[in-house]
């Protein structure tokens, strides 16, 4: 077994010590940026190489954002953790485990980056990354350690008691209250399919972006001179709510949002339909979707603020399919009752 340690390195250098060491503590060998050799691969990839190598993903976050690359908007720590979901996600990467600095541990001035974006960007980050997920918090390299060691422990005692045979036993799932095997399969395929439909992929992004994000549109507003556009969180408020006018020079822009999120609420009407039906399970659906969900549709899991929620969720109610709203309401986040105007 091998698990991956991602961290900013010059502020935790003692950290990712603890962390290596509590990896041979518990047999595991440790996957980590010291051990690489000089090579001529781009931080990147190497980066996304160690993941790939991982069963196991350690994310460590403390009080540093971290580098981004040139031409990107997320750091090279954000875009290991990306990595380590999309393995999770096709049944490549065992499990995830997130450990964040406790504000009561003692840092350095130059431990702290300093700056208004990179501080929003990594509490973005952070709140994404623990969605979903067992967080733990600690205030010392040792304590890290020491719950680095009982986390990989627990997670052993766990992969230990999965049924291993499930023909002898009877049953496919692999835990008699979760999804089966079957189910869990066909989650893969059906968030696969999600992701790479038109339009999908940038309302994604939209909806994780902190301030601006540039979009490629594609072939999905067409219309558009420009095939990548800089959106703004106010632009896609302003489309959703559709407060722009019939006359407005950037129409074509924002009916190209809509397009995009058409998309992705068109999408969330066939995993309704499937959850329905029993072809996915609860659990999956919460794992893969339930981020994304929130985000629209839940004022006080959302990144993008009240006002962006209250003109997404007139969006649904007015335009988009009642299994949308349905969705929502499984994970906590129910609409005003009524028909659409």
């Amino acid at each position: 077994m091998k698990a991956m340690i991602s961290s900013t390195a010059v502020d935790l250098p003692e950290h990712r010590k603890q962390a290596v060491d509590a990896c041979l503590r518990e047999g595991i060998l440790p996957v980590a940026m010291e051990q690489l050799p000089a090579r001529d691969a781009t931080g990147v990839q190497a980066s996304l190489e160690m993941v790939d190598q991982a069963d196991i993903y350690i994310g460590i976050y403390g009080w540093r954002y971290g580098w981004v690359p040139d031409g990107s908007d997320i750091s090279i720590t954000e875009m290991e953790f990306d990595h380590a979901v999309e393995r999770k996600q096709r049944g490549q990467l065992k499990d995830i485990l997130v450990f964040v600095m406790h504000e009561d541990h003692p840092v350095r001035p130059r431990d702290v980056e300093t700056g208004d974006v990179a501080q929003a960007k990594l509490q973005r980050f952070k709140e994404r990354a623990s969605a979903g997920r067992v967080r733990l918090t600690f205030k010392s390299p040792e304590e890290l350690r020491g719950q680095i060691i009982q986390s990989l422990a627990d997670w052993k005692r766990r992969l230990q008691a999965t049924p291993r045979d499930p023909v002898t036993s009877g049953d496919t799932r692999d835990d008699a209250s979760g999804p089966s095997r079957e189910q869990s399969e066909f989650m893969q395929k059906l968030w696969a399919d999600f992701k790479t439909r038109p339009g999908v992929g940038a309302a994604i992004k939209m909806l994780d972006a902190y301030q601006s994000r540039r979009i490629e549109f594609g072939a999905v507003g067409a219309e558009n001179d420009a095939r990548f556009q800089e959106v703004s969180t106010l632009e896609v408020i302003t489309a959703l709510a559709e407060t722009d006018p019939d006359d407005d020079p950037k129409e074509p822009f924002y009916n190209a949002i809509r397009d995009c999120f058409d998309a992705f609420f068109d999408g969330l009407e066939e995993v309704e339909v499937n959850l329905r039906s029993g072809m996915i399970h609860h659990k999956d659906f919460q794992s893969y979707f339930g981020y994304w969900i929130q985000q629209f549709a839940d004022t006080g899991a959302s990144n993008k603020g009240a006002p962006f929620v209250a003109a997404a969720r007139s969006y649904v109610v007015k335009w988009c399919p009642d299994e949308v709203q349905q969705l929502a309401a499984r994970l906590g986040c129910g609409f005003p009752s009524g028909s659409k105007v």
